[in-house]
């Protein structure tokens, strides 16, 4: 009949080791602090609402801080205990027995407790990666403003396209991190939203102020519907689709950073703390620090895509694993954005620039012809079509520019307008300069020196609010910590 199946208890053990223990495993080193936190405020919400005694409240707080004192150790998957959430109640049962520790239970369901502690995990990482994507836009910034006059020949569809600098790259760089940080911001925006009080869905018949709960654990407001508190999943693909995108675009940088710092003559290099000897050829120099970053990056995505299918698939009901389990693929994800950010901005701050490309080879690689059309367009009245086609007549009879000269122009301008036009030599070399082509582009965003220190001082001012912002979360967290403990420790005080 095909191979045996193993009995029920042994069954239930392979479930255990193989389901259940690694997800223990994976869960409790965010989520032990964080549950006997969230825990504290439960206490003092009760007590507040008279609820628990004094004399109860007291009771929880001081086993509560026994299990906060508790060694990492002896935070153990229990076959026994079915996860971090059931491992804190009994725990707590075994040191002021199972009556006093049930009181802690009123009120609440791991439902909504795993809710609002899976949100408090994320919102802290999410001030990590703002935190760190800050630091990394400052970087980029500063590079950007070192860089403004640094030429380097952008490419399109993977051919040489137009010259610009490096400042004006990393300068729109830059302007993806802030609109990262926009992201993020709005994210915690969503995460930081208080589920707690929603009890298994439909709430709790006993005196608990929501809204108190709420501020006593650092959250902005509450998820109001109480359905919708335990079910919801959509404030964690917001942080994960934040993350994912920022990572993505770091990974398109990183790939250019790669190009840049590979040929004879480097537009950049990169510190050799950042660099690994190959294995066999001495003189190998190998970017991989790339390499490692960018697999995080497409690590997010695949995690996104994901969860998104996952929590597609599901009802909206809770107790549905599809949309919690994931949790830890968040966070690590989380931690790969905050990682990244912070590697990239050492690369960034440590680069040496050059020698880089020479504006021979940009002239040759006929990077500037575009103004030899434009100046067609404005100095001789020539349609903007016929002088696209002049030029490309050009490159077809000569494709180096640097052979360009009075009379060639004239015998093409004459074969495709019926007309020649007037150039000296002089002026085609003139408007085929590539400091000149990057110059003269000072519209708003444009390459041009004064153009790229006006940009980046508007992205200065906006990592500015981004790091106020940030430090300012933080320490509205502190203060609801700090009130925590103040009111923890007045109830502690309480006589047995």
């Amino acid at each position: 009949m095909g191979e045996d199946v193993p009995g029920s208890r042994d069954l239930k053990a392979r479930y255990r080791n193989d389901v259940l223990k690694p997800l223990f495993d994976a869960w409790k080193g965010e989520l032990y602090p964080v549950l006997l936190e969230a825990s504290r405020a439960h206490v003092v919400a009760l007590a507040s609402g008279g609820v628990l005694t004094r004399d109860q409240a007291a009771q929880l707080i001081r086993g509560l801080a026994e299990l906060d004192a508790l060694p990492p150790a002896q935070v153990t998957y229990d076959p026994e205990v079915e996860d971090v959430y059931f491992f804190v109640e009994r725990a707590l049962a075994e040191r002021i027995g199972p009556d006093a520790a049930g009181n802690l239970q009123l009120a609440r369901s791991r439902n909504d407790l795993d809710a609002g502690a899976f949100r408090m995990v994320v919102r802290a990482k999410l001030l990590d990666v703002a935190a760190a994507t800050v630091a990394l836009g400052r970087a980029a910034a500063a590079r950007a403003h070192e860089g403004r006059d640094v030429l380097v020949l952008a490419r399109t569809h993977g051919q040489p396209a137009q010259p610009t600098t490096l400042g004006h790259v990393l300068a729109g760089y830059t302007e993806t991190v802030v609109r990262n940080l926009d992201r993020y911001r709005l994210a915690y925006a969503q995460v930081n939203q208080s589920p707690l009080g929603a009890c298994a869905l439909a709430g709790t018949s006993f005196a608990l102020d929501r809204a108190a709960l709420a501020r006593l654990l650092g959250f902005d407001g509450l998820v109001a519907n109480t359905y919708d508190a335990v079910v919801g999943a959509d404030y964690a693909l917001e942080a994960l689709s934040a993350c994912a995108i920022a990572l993505s675009q770091d990974s398109r940088l990183l790939a250019l950073l790669e190009a840049w710092g590979s040929g004879p003559r480097p537009t950049v290099t990169v510190d050799p703390g950042f660099v690994q000897i190959s294995s066999m050829m001495p003189q190998k120099r190998n970017i991989v620090f790339v390499e490692h970053l960018r697999a995080r990056a497409s690590r997010a995505a695949g995690v996104l895509a994901g969860v998104v299918s996952g929590v597609a698939a599901t009802p909206f009901e809770d107790d549905n694993r599809a949309t919690s389990e994931p949790q830890a693929d968040l966070w690590r994800t989380l931690d790969d954005a905050a990682t990244v950010a912070r590697v990239l901005r050492l690369a960034l701050a440590s680069l040496t620039v050059g020698p880089g490309i020479e504006t021979d080879e940009i002239v040759a690689a006929g990077a500037t012809a575009t103004e030899l059309m434009d100046a067609l367009v404005r100095g001789h009245g020539v349609p903007q079509r016929q002088a696209h086609a002049v030029v490309s007549a050009l490159v077809q009879r000569a494709p180096d520019p640097r052979t360009w000269t009075e009379a060639l122009v004239a015998v093409v301008t004459a074969e495709q307008l019926g007309r020649p036009a007037s150039f000296t030599t002089a002026e085609i070399q003139g408007l085929l300069d590539p400091r000149r082509f990057v110059t003269t582009r000072t519209t708003v965003g444009g390459p041009a020196p004064g153009m790229i220190e006006e940009e980046l001082g508007a992205l200065t001012r906006a990592l500015d609010g981004a790091e106020r912002w940030t430090a300012g979360a933080r320490d509205r967290l502190r203060t609801a910590r700090a009130t925590l403990g103040r009111r923890c420790a007045e109830l502690a005080r309480s006589p047995h």
